[in-house]
């Protein structure tokens, strides 16, 4: 059940993201990288960070992640896609 409960998180987040960068909304869109900012500043706060090289790059891999879920939900929307501005500014 708890698989179950973390897919559905993971699922809603990445929906999330996607329907942000659609409305093109940058506040939404820095709600989940700011979370997850705090997350990770808690957890070394509390001594539950280590030093490996996975601890070191899921930080950035992560919030990289969610700036290319965020972007892709803009490119979705027709009157944010950068074909669209590229054609009218001609």
């Amino acid at each position: 059940m708890g698989n179950f409960i973390f897919i559905i998180f993971t699922i809603g987040c990445l929906l999330f993201q996607i329907l942000t960068g659609y409305l093109g909304n940058k506040y939404l869109g820095m709600i989940l990288p700011v979370i997850l900012l705090v997350f990770i500043g808690y957890l070394i706060y509390i001594g539950a960070w280590t030093w490996r090289l996975g601890d070191i790059l899921m930080p950035f891999i992560a919030l990289s992640a969610l700036t290319l879920i965020y972007q892709g939900g803009r490119a979705l929307n027709p009157k944010n896609s950068y074909s669209n501005a590229k054609e009218t500014h001609h």
